[in-house]
Order: C-alpha cells, then sequence, then structure tokens
C-alpha cells in the first residue's frame, strides 16, 4: 500500500469518531491526572472493518496533556489541553472531520481516575467503574466502554469500544518519563 493509500484509510478511519459531544465531553482537571509522565503508545483503530495502526505519544503535566499521532511518519493530530480548552496544532493534513476532543475524551476515558471523571460528567451521563474496566452510559444505553488487559493501564493493553460512534480502539501503551 503506497504512503497516499494508507494516508487516505486512516482519514478515513478517522473520519467517523467525532467526539461524543464536541467541544470536550470530559473536562478533567489536569491536578487529577496524577503524576507527570510520558507515554509511548501504538494504537489501532477499527471501524467498518478498516483498521489502521497509529504511533502516538501522550504528555502529562500539571499544564497540559499534549497527545500527538502519527501513521508512516506523518503527524495526523497534535493537540494541547490545558484543563479547559483543546487547542489543535495544525499538521498539515486534512483531520477527516475528527475533532481534537475526540482522542482527548478516549485518553481521558482511558486513564483518568474514575472519581475525577463522575466529577466531570455532564448530568445524563453515568460513569460504571470496576475492577478491570468502566464503562459510559446516557440512561440505559452504552455509549463507551474500557477494558484494561494489565493492572496498569499506562504499561499495558486497554480496549476502548465506542458503540455510539461505532468504533474500537485498541491501546498498547508504555510509561517512559
Amino acid at each position: 500500500m503506497s504512503v497516499r493509500g494508507a494516508l487516505a484509510l486512516a482519514l478515513a478511519a478517522l473520519a467517523g469518531c467525532a467526539a461524543l459531544l464536541a467541544p470536550p465531553l470530559l473536562r478533567v482537571p489536569l491536578r487529577e491526572l496524577g503524576e507527570p509522565r510520558t507515554l509511548e503508545q501504538r494504537l489501532t483503530l477499527t471501524r467498518h472493518g478498516r483498521s489502521v495502526v497509529l504511533d502516538g505519544v501522550a504528555d502529562v503535566s500539571a499544564a497540559r496533556v499534549q497527545l500527538i499521532a502519527t501513521t508512516l511518519g506523518v503527524r495526523l493530530y497534535a493537540l494541547e489541553y490545558d484543563g479547559a480548552r483543546v487547542r489543535a496544532q495544525p499538521t498539515g493534513v486534512p483531520n477527516g472531520g475528527l475533532p481534537p476532543s475526540a482522542a482527548l475524551d478516549d485518553f481521558l476515558m482511558l486513564y483518568a481516575p474514575a472519581a475525577a471523571l463522575e466529577r466531570a460528567l455532564p448530568d445524563d451521563l453515568r460513569l460504571v467503574a470496576a475492577e478491570g474496566g468502566r464503562a459510559l452510559y446516557r440512561g440505559d444505553r452504552l455509549l463507551v466502554s474500557v477494558t484494561y488487559e494489565s493492572a496498569d493501564p499506562a504499561n499495558g493493553r486497554s480496549r476502548l469500544r465506542n458503540a455510539a460512534l461505532d468504533y474500537d480502539l485498541v491501546v498498547d501503551s508504555a510509561v517512559v518519563q
């Protein structure tokens, strides 16, 4: 597959992954995200039978969360979250309709402490957290589920299923700093 073909596939897969609500659904204060750290990630996004593999870096500090994703050496998105707003940095690659808040919502759903998520949710959503995972509901409708395959999600594999928007995300993550 050519680089152009791979990018087209990546953008098509990302195009449907809009945030549940935009701009970000989850507004978790940075102080509640724990110690500063940098994660290296391999993300596999599957939607409508098509998969794309992205390389990612997530940098969490007291001042910001920065998320960067590339495929085949091309930056697909770069964004920063300051605890209130998401700012996307221009990448020169069309984003396929993906709002920056989608990547942030997925990151927070995977890594923010459950109590912090619960406090950050709009009134019409509820989080159910249990050992090994969590799920986000609107009424009785499942929106997003997360399954952790290791005791430390930042150093292992996690699976996120967005039932509302019909995509799956597998994240292999390791703390590097």
